[in-house]
């Protein structure tokens, strides 16, 4: 097997036991109105860890300053 072909064999992002379970745990037992991340990675990754939908801070300010 190549080197490059290697990654393919890892998960793309991380779960509850890794560097974002430090994160989860902070928020656990907490509630906001949105949950907002600076990054799509991160956002993906924190919501699978805390089971929050976060969403990239961009995507809240389209939301917000679209014209009704």
């Amino acid at each position: 097997m190549r080197r490059s072909d290697r990654s393919s064999l890892r998960r793309a992002f991380p779960g509850r036991g890794s560097a974002t379970a430090r994160e989860a745990q902070a928020l656990a037992g907490r509630t906001y109105a949105a949950y907002a991340s600076a990054n799509r990675t991160c956002g993906i990754g924190t919501s699978r860890a805390t089971g929050r939908p976060y969403r990239h801070l961009l995507e809240f300010v389209g939301e917000l300053t679209r014209p009704r």
